[in-house]
């Protein structure tokens, strides 16, 4: 469309002006090609899509209703808009994995046990789908990278999450290398996403709330005691709590928790709740760094927490914020560090109503010497 556009511009820039001696096409043959070339593309791109709907439609699509754990593991096609159940026997999908078409599967744990879907394999894929049911949606654990073993890659895609699930994404143990991308967590009963695996990379994604965790979770593995590395996510929405709904978040737990994290980056988020950063064990007692590399790029944080920090930055951590926003608060700092840590703001600002006198961003100096704070111009405090 915009070529077209500049077709146009084009020939109101010309029509003034005498025929030019060329051979060069005509402005009605230039503008005839370019739509040619436009409906070839909106023809490829109809092709595609049908050719993804004759696939999911085909007869080799699993069958509406059948029960998927009783499959072997391997990649199966859903049909579009169709019903599925899967009664977990506790067994492993360990290849394959199944992608849908707006497909719903209705998750049961096995008889004792909480996890719907217990990935163990390389590179499953699961997208496409709405997960339902009384389970915490999907477990995933890896292999030792110290023995040899490739990270699993695993990609879950394309998933809505329903309020009725009581978790939503579980990486455990060596579960690295993680893709989530274009997922809708509903209001779960627990983490929306609990991760103690490397290289996690989160696109795109929106988390509704939690009944009473965290809508992403970063922590220490309690069976491997390793601190996940390297977290990348961009775009996505944190909403926890949910205003007006008083049975969601009734502890106040924060948006994202990033307790065990060597290396995040979070860009280009939304917050609509609180944000820690580190653990929050008695500086005095615990001299261990428990967060560092945190970085916030362009995030925006919406809503006020009253009686707190918008970002608490625990002790021995450090952070970095750039292009950030925060809502201005006549009773409360944006940002409260810690002792022993490091806080830099770069280009960050508030959002101020008229006739508001708001507390400043951070306080500087900080009354504890231990506490650094780098403010970097343009950064306003108020």
């Amino acid at each position: 469309m915009r070529k077209i556009i500049a077709i146009i511009a084009t020939i109101l820039g010309l029509c003034s002006l005498a025929p030019a001696q060329t051979t060069q096409p005509s402005l009605g043959q230039q503008v005839d090609s370019i739509l040619a070339a436009e409906q070839a593309q909106i023809f490829a791109a109809q092709a595609q899509v049908a050719a993804l709907q004759k696939q999911l439609a085909n007869p080799a699509c699993v069958a509406p209703g059948t029960d998927l754990a009783t499959l072997p593991s391997a990649r199966r096609y859903l049909q579009p808009v169709a019903t599925y159940a899967y009664n977990s026997t506790g067994a492993q999908i360990t290849g394959g994995g199944f992608v849908g078409y707006g497909s719903v599967v209705s998750l049961k744990p096995v008889a004792g046990g909480s996890s719907g879907l217990f990935v163990h394999g390389p590179n499953v894929e699961i997208g496409g789908v709405k997960l339902a049911g009384p389970a915490f949606a999907i477990r995933a654990i890896g292999d030792d990278p110290s023995k040899g073993n490739p990270a699993p890659g695993y990609w879950f895609h394309d998933l809505s999450f329903d309020g009725s699930l009581s978790g939503g994404i579980d990486l455990e143990q060596w579960a690295d290398s993680t893709r989530i991308s274009h997922c809708n967590f509903g209001i779960i009963g627990a983490q929306g996403i609990y991760c103690t695996a490397d290289d996690l990379t989160l696109n795109d994604c929106t988390f509704a709330g939690s009944q009473g965790e965290h809508c992403l979770r970063l922590d220490m593995n309690a069976t491997t005691k390793h601190r996940p590395a390297n977290l990348l996510v961009n775009h996505c929405t944190f909403t926890n709590p949910i205003p007006g709904k008083p049975t969601n978040n009734p502890t106040g737990k924060e948006c994202v928790a990033l307790r065990e994290c060597d290396g995040a980056i979070l860009r280009d988020c939304d917050f609509y709740g609180w944000v820690d950063v580190g653990q929050g064990t008695p500086p005095a007692t615990d001299t261990n760094w428990h967060a560092r590399h945190i970085v916030f790029l362009n995030c925006r944080w919406h809503t006020l927490r009253p009686g707190g920090a918008l970002l608490q930055v625990r002790h021995d951590s450090t952070v970095t914020l750039a292009g950030c926003t925060f809502p201005g608060s006549a009773s409360d700092l944006a940002i409260m560090p810690d002792a022993r840590s490091t806080v830099t703001l770069r280009g960050c600002s508030q959002s101020v109503t008229p006739g508001l006198n708001p507390k400043p961003l951070i306080q500087f100096p900080n009354p504890d010497p231990t506490v650094t704070i780098h403010l970097v111009a343009p950064t306003t405090q108020s």
